[in-house]
């Protein structure tokens, strides 16, 4: 089973509805609507696996850990709450220990780490920066650890 797949059933035994609608706007890949009833996540369908799994993981992010109805929040509190949900989405798709083990196995560049957990480089990028910012000293001891075996 693909990560997708498992997202997919993770929220399928939650009792969210996942569907794609080509109606969303080009500028929305995804949406997370609240339903005490049925929550729904919408998501583009003309994305590929890997920009469809981190859009999804994003979104699953917003279910798992939105508190109110953004309608009617600020600018700051929107924001917080995005980043709380791309926080959950990175967690779940770039855990440490996993970005550990790609180093390990002398997996360094972001593209290919991104080839690695099957992600797009753009979540890749957000992940080290969250890592930079939740992690640094265990981040700059895995940046010594590739600088040290890259050397021939």
């Amino acid at each position: 089973m693909t990560k997708l797949e498992e997202m997919l059933q993770q929220m399928e035994d939650k009792q969210v509805v996942v569907l794609e609608d080509r109606r969303l706007p080009r500028s929305v890949k995804g949406l997370y609507l609240w339903d005490e009833k049925q929550p729904l996540i919408i998501l583009r369908p003309d994305m590929d696996g890997r920009e469809k799994l981190c859009v999804l993981a994003e979104e699953i992010g917003h279910f798992e850990t939105a508190t109110m109805d953004m309608r009617y929040c600020s600018r700051y509190q929107i924001a917080f709450q995005e980043r709380l949900a791309m926080e959950r989405a990175i967690q779940w798709l770039v855990p440490f220990r996993g970005l550990e083990k790609a180093v390990r196995a002398h997996i360094w560049t972001p593209w290919d780490c991104a080839e690695y957990f099957g992600i797009t480089e753009e979540m890749m990028g957000q992940a080290m920066d969250y890592y930079q910012h939740t992690a640094p000293q265990e981040l700059a001891r895995l940046k010594r650890f590739a600088y040290r075996h890259s050397i021939p």
